[in-house]
């Protein structure tokens, strides 16, 4: 298991908890709470490679994830963007992001970041793009990007420092049978999040 990154989940954990590892690098996520939606046609059949794209709606109260959070640097090297934010982004290795606002354009995307530090992040972007970015660029946490499975399903897991309301939407555009867009909306990810959306035929 050398030079590996292991993730463990720690659910209703109490007392103090250490790790030892021969070289890997353990990451301990302490309560996580799923973050789960179910994507189906109006007859409830689930509609597999549907994209969903969900994003913070607010800031935790100042406390939580990244919701159009400043920045104060954001330059490129070799293909890799380094942003830097105003306040501790509260970010793990592995998280996704999408950055807007910045020039040019080719900064802004949704992004699997590396942390780097307590402000810091890196992601991949053209290595042409010109740096240092200008603009006004802003980074919000993404806890669901992707496409559905078999079972119309995507999710991921993660511990919340805060009560935080999602956005987003679904839709399945790729190949027929075609979905139109639905908006996504949770009142509060922290506490866990198992969502049925529903799609209506495009075509």
């Amino acid at each position: 298991i050398r030079d590996r990154t292991i993730t463990v989940n720690l659910v209703n954990c109490t007392g103090n908890i250490s790790t030892k590892s021969e070289g890997a690098t353990i990451s301990l996520v302490v309560d996580p709470k799923t973050t789960k939606f179910t994507v189906q046609d109006e007859g409830m059949t689930a509609i597999e490679d549907a994209r969903v794209f969900v994003e913070t709606a607010d800031n935790g109260g100042g406390s939580g994830f990244p919701y159009k959070a400043s920045t104060t640097s954001l330059v490129q090297a070799s293909g890799t963007a380094t942003c830097t934010t105003t306040a501790n982004h509260l970010l793990s290795t592995g998280d996704q992001v999408v950055v807007r606002g910045a020039q040019p354009v080719g900064y802004n995307k949704v992004a699997s970041i590396t942390v780097t530090g307590a402000t810091t992040f890196t992601y991949t972007v053209d290595s042409g793009l010109s740096t240092p970015a200008t603009g006004t660029p802003v980074v919000s946490y993404v806890p669901v990007h992707g496409l559905t499975n078999s079972l119309g399903v995507i999710q991921s897991s993660k511990t919340w420092p805060a009560s935080q309301s999602l956005t987003g939407w679904a839709r399945k555009s790729s190949a027929s049978p075609f979905y139109k867009q639905t908006s996504i909306a949770v009142a509060d990810a922290s506490t866990g999040t198992d969502q049925l959306v529903t799609l209506s035929l495009d075509e």
